[in-house]
């Protein structure tokens, strides 16, 4: 009788689950592989970390821009086969050069957020919650490069008339340095600082694909700047596993 007992028991559970697994698949049925492409019928509300499904990453790599899906106004956040790194740079808005990490972690990742506001905080709440990471900032000398004048007349970069920016055919037009900043310290993988003292809109010639330094050197000494090392006292993100 009490082996009878035990077994009915053990059914009623397994039926349990059977029940919550089906439940749980209508409530919250498998994200389309489609949602990773912004479209009038993405789903709003979504906040998704999974292992990639994309044999080729998205070309944009982190990509978000704001969305309206009945009425309502989201911000839609995507990875498609990026690395944790990556995503965690999305997350929490630092370029990767500035992001110290626990380990060499490779697996590549899809993340899709489609909220209404504090997209950042939930793609963190996620990574947390799904992968075991939080991180934080602090100050830290570290190596660095500096991005200086090297020739005053400036040769390649032209003050910009034009009050629209556009990128064609490797020319910008009326883009700050900051965007060549931000194109070294991805390249290279090292902190860059800006100590050119250039605050106008130019237009210019500059290959973004281009990875090695001495290609970049020459791109630079076209448009009469230099990278010299240094080290510099920078904010850094500091990654780690939630305890």
């Amino acid at each position: 009788m009490k082996q009878k007992s035990v077994i009915a028991i053990v059914v009623a559970i397994a039926a349990l689950a059977v029940i919550a697994f089906f439940a749980k698949q209508k409530i919250s049925p498998p994200i389309k592989d489609v949602y990773f492409v912004l479209d009038p019928h993405t789903p709003p509300n979504l906040v998704v970390i999974r292992p990639a499904h994309f044999f080729m990453r998205d070309a944009r790599g982190n990509y978000w821009q704001d969305f309206t899906n009945n009425g309502k106004v989201s911000t839609y956040m995507s990875g498609r086969g990026v690395t944790l790194k990556e995503m965690i740079s999305a997350a929490y808005g630092f370029d990767q050069p500035r992001i110290i990490f626990p380990d060499a972690t490779t697996n590549q990742f899809d993340y899709l957020v489609t909220v209404p506001d504090k997209e950042k905080e939930e793609l963190q709440a996620a990574i947390k919650s799904k992968l075991g990471y939080i991180a934080h900032e602090e100050k830290r000398d570290m190596p660095a490069l500096a991005l200086k004048v090297e020739s005053p007349n400036l040769p390649g970069l032209q003050i910009s008339t034009n009050s629209v920016r556009s990128y064609r055919a490797g020319k910008l037009t009326h883009f700050k340095i900051g965007v060549v900043m931000w194109s070294l310290q991805n390249r290279l993988q090292q902190p860059v600082v800006d100590e050119t003292g250039l605050t106008n809109f130019y237009d210019f010639r500059w290959n973004f694909a281009a990875h090695d330094k001495p290609t970049i050197d020459k791109q630079l000494a076209a448009l009469g700047l230099g990278l010299e090392p240094k080290t510099e006292s920078l904010n850094v993100l500091v990654v780690e596993k939630a305890r």
